[in-house]
């Protein structure tokens, strides 16, 4: 009996090209999400710094409320960013799952066949078998 073949061995291996792209592409956006979250972090201890600084003048004064006001609003910023791109990540993940699902069923499907292959070379080795010992016992 020749070897085992899987009809869909090339749909199985694009499925599962497909996956590990979309699983690529949630990576990619959870690092953006831990960049922006390390953006968030030096954000915040550039404005627990500023606020240690001491003030000599009202120049001082001012500035360094300007400068606070300014990370307030890149923190804010930042945050918006992370709220979007944690969506982003959702939506991501929801396709890797789906990618996933295709590939496993398939996956399943090659099984499957793989057994039956198995389960028919087996069947046809007791019949060959069988055949040999009827022939045995016939030219005895």
């Amino acid at each position: 009996m020749r070897k085992f073949e899987f009809r869909l061995a090339k749909v199985r291996e694009f499925r599962h090209a497909v996956e590990e792209q979309r699983k690529t592409e949630l990576q990619e956006v959870q690092m953006r999400i831990m960049e922006v979250e390390m953006e968030v972090t030096r954000l915040q201890q550039e404005t627990a710094r500023t606020r240690r600084e001491a003030a000599n003048s009202l120049q001082d004064l001012l500035h360094r409320d300007a400068l606070l006001n300014r990370l307030a609003d890149d923190i804010a910023s930042q945050l918006s960013v992370i709220a979007i791109i944690r969506r982003d990540e959702e939506e991501a993940r929801q396709i890797w799952i789906e990618a996933r699902k295709e590939a496993k069923a398939l996956d399943q499907l090659h099984e499957v066949a793989k057994q039956e292959y198995e389960a028919a070379v087996n069947r046809e080795e007791q019949a060959e078998l069988d055949e040999w010992a009827t022939m045995r016992r016939k030219a005895a």
